[in-house]
């Protein structure tokens, strides 16, 4: 067993959550202190290889418990600062002073190793950067005689009695107790580890905002004061989002520090899991057929694709699958059985679960605009090794080919290349790491919790394409017309039966509706569309037989976990469905 202990000198934690800037952090995600940890070992003049390498072993480690007593949040207040900000100087020599330190960094590398040639060229170099940072510093402060009233207005804010104030918010929690710890119980830490890692504990200062004053230090287990654990990983009843170390953070903390330099904007690139308290019994939930770990490819922000092209996107990406996997194409990526002699064209269709492909569309929020931010390939639940092998060999070949996505160009419109972007793995059970990367500046609507919570009730985002014809569901006489419904009600029920989402289909109850549920979703197709209208696509078969589409609202006896996805078109993304009482619910 292994622990870190954290306590709070000023019996406060301010820190706001990763996903709302005016909430407070509590728990303390493990992640922010393997990440004060990282700051404070890259921080020391000589970095201590030791201390590297403990952290290597940590960051290795599965998610910890977490033992902290219970919050009590103080009231949030809006605090207008002065903006510390040079650059309202109309002569901004910030590049010029990069550039020296740069110059000089470049000199110190050359001298302790030794290079005398080196030395001697950066040495000019620094020289002359030196004597380019003093002249435009002496410019910068002389005035020229020809500024306007506004430059001589921008040049005085800086000054305190002219600045400008700009809110800010320091959301803060008063634990209980001013103490909390990280522990690992079946870690078994190695002595020289955990001396670096102490050693190392020692020099960290603070966690979250400045303000935050702590003193850190390796423990043998849980604390005294509190012997049991407060948060556990895992999926509970009412869990919580925590960002924890993943095998490589060390790493993509060095490489973001490259980019960022520890001024602009930044992310913490951990993994999220699930936690929950340890009182809590996870809920009975029905898992459906489909509820396997989840592929994802982001799509270009730079050319949007919208709902109405989803089912595009899909076709497109099923496509470049079957071209770079093996041949003949194994069932998991086709959806057909294989024949002995290798003639796909007259093999039957699949008679167990295979690969699906699902767009992942802006919806589910009031301002939602149905957008595609991008695509899951979801695999089976209890997926086979060999056939997961599969999937991600073409994965990986089309990868080595450019990973670009032609879709169909539309009137007057020709086709063209689109590079995905984001390549990563959702994975079905909590604690699992990721596969090739850390997806944390994905957003929400493009991660499998978005799409996969327990609920009993829910919504269409693209419409079902009905097992069989119902009738016509547009029909001008009334009886006509109910009939209809109740066919297709009783379609969509049997639907969720095959989807694996329920044992019967009458404790199914099912809404049929031609129009969209959610703000910013097309309708169903059919009909006629009106100017300004939208309506998706229609959906045909393999074999080209068109089929009914509608949207719908189900209602399950018991929640169940996504995916939902039901429907002859659940493989190519039809009928995948929301949690309903979303902001972007339609009446």
């Amino acid at each position: 067993m292994f622990g870190i202990s954290v306590a709070l000198l000023a019996g406060r934690y301010t820190a706001t959550k990763y996903n709302d800037r005016d909430q407070p952090e509590w728990p303390p995600h493990p992640a922010r202190l393997f990440s004060a940890m990282v700051a404070t070992w890259a921080d020391d003049q000589n970095p201590d290889p030791g201390e590297r390498e403990a952290l290597r072993w940590l960051e290795e480690q599965a998610p910890p418990e977490i033992c902290c007593s219970r919050e009590g949040r103080r009231d949030i207040v809006t605090h207008f600062v002065p903006v510390n900000d040079a650059t309202v100087l109309t002569r901004n020599v910030s590049r010029t002073y990069t550039a020296m330190i740069e110059a000089h960094q470049a000199w110190q590398a050359a001298r302790e190793a030794g290079d005398g040639k080196a030395v001697t060229r950066t040495s000019a170099v620094l020289a002359k950067t030196e004597a380019k940072a003093k002249a435009d510093a002496a410019r910068a402060a002389q005035s020229s005689g020809h500024e306007s009233a506004t430059i001589v207005a921008d040049v005085l804010r800086i000054l305190p009695e002219h600045r400008i104030r700009q809110g800010r918010t320091y959301p803060t929690v008063l634990p209980e107790q001013p103490v909390f710890s990280f522990v690992w119980p079946r870690a078994d830490a190695p002595r020289h580890h955990r001396d670096a890692l102490d050693k190392l504990l020692g020099r960290v200062g603070r966690i979250g905002h400045s303000s935050t004053l702590v003193s850190c230090r390796c423990t043998d287990g849980y604390p005294d004061e509190r012997p049991k654990p407060e948060w556990v990983p895992g999926p509970g009843q009412e869990d919580m989002r925590l960002r924890v170390p993943r095998s490589g953070l060390l790493e993509a903390l060095e490489q973001a520090y490259q980019v960022h330099r520890g001024e602009e904007p930044r992310t913490l690139p951990a993994r999220i899991v699930a936690y929950h308290r340890p009182s809590e019994a996870k809920p009975s939930t029905r898992t459906p057929l489909l509820g396997g770990d989840w592929y994802v490819l982001g799509l270009p922000r730079q050319h949007p694709v919208t709902a109405m092209q989803a089912l595009a996107v899909t076709r497109a990406v099923r496509g470049a699958l079957l071209a770079h996997g093996t041949q003949p194409s194994p069932e998991i990526l086709s959806g057909h059985q294989q024949h002995p002699d290798g003639d796909r064209d007259v093999t039957p269709p699949a008679n167990r679960p295979h690969l699906a492909i699902i767009p992942l569309i802006n919806a589910g929020h009031r301002h939602s605009d149905g957008s595609v931010f991008g695509v899951a390939l979801v695999l089976p639940e209890n997926c086979p090794d060999e056939e997961r092998t599969a999937v991600e060999d073409a994965f990986r070949a089309w990868d080595a080919a450019g990973l670009e996505l032609t879709l169909p160009g539309g009137s007057g419109i020709r086709p063209f290349p689109r590079p995905l972007e984001d390549l990563g793995v959702d994975r079905a059970e909590a604690g699992r790491d990721w596969l090739e990367a850390a997806l944390t500046n994905r957003r929400r609507t493009t991660t499998r919790d978005y799409w996969c919570r327990a609920a009993k009730d829910w919504v269409t985002v693209t419409p079902i394409a009905l097992d069989r014809f119902p009738g016509n569901l547009r029909s001008r006489n009334p009886r006509a017309g109910e009939r209809a419904e109740a066919e297709a009600a009783a379609s969509i029920a049997r639907a969720c039966v095959f989807a694996g989402l329920t044992d019967s289909a009458e404790d199914v109850r099912v809404t049929v509706r031609l129009d969209a549920p959610l703000t910013g979703i097309p309708a169903a197709p059919g009909g006629r569309v009106h100017p300004g209208r939208r309506q998706f696509p229609g959906y045909q078969t393999g074999s080209g037989a068109p089929r009914v589409c509608v949207h719908a609202e189900i209602s399950f006896p018991e929640p169940v976990c996504g995916p939902v996805l039901v429907g002859a078109g659940r493989y190519l993304g039809y009928g995948l469905c929301l949690p309903s009482g979303s902001k972007g619910a339609a009446s």
